[in-house]
């Protein structure tokens, strides 16, 4: 089994939509329930959603939250993305792939160390 050299890039894309970013995604998704339908979320589930929050707000960010629990790891920006654009909803997706890369931050390489003193000469 070959192992991954050290130094590739993960597409961001693929990784599980981060906690931090679930309400900036929310405000994304004006027809969260056609969206919801898409990716498989059971009728019973959107309208229990729709019962116990009444603002938008609230429903978008609990149908992300019931969705990414439900999924888990599978619950990946790409695959909430190809469902908006398979919706024709090609500025939702946009706007949360720029949110997915945004929350991206580079990878820092770690200070040098002091440089030492030099020695002093031996006698």
């Amino acid at each position: 089994m070959q192992q991954p050299s050290v130094g590739v890039s993960v597409d961001p894309l693929k990784g599980r939509i981060r906690d931090a970013d679930i309400r900036r995604i929310a405000g994304e998704l004006p027809n969260w329930q056609l969206v919801a339908k898409k990716l498989d979320m059971r009728y019973q589930v959107i309208e229990d959603i729709e019962t116990n929050h009444r603002a938008r707000a609230d429903q978008r960010m609990s149908f992300l939250r019931k969705w990414i629990e439900k999924n888990g790891a599978a619950a990946t920006y790409e695959r909430l993305i190809v469902a908006l654009k398979s919706l024709g909803q090609q500025g939702e997706a946009e706007r949360i792939e720029r949110i997915c890369k945004q929350g991206q931050k580079p990878l820092l390489q770690p200070p040098l160390p002091p440089p030492q003193p030099p020695l002093p000469p031996s006698q």
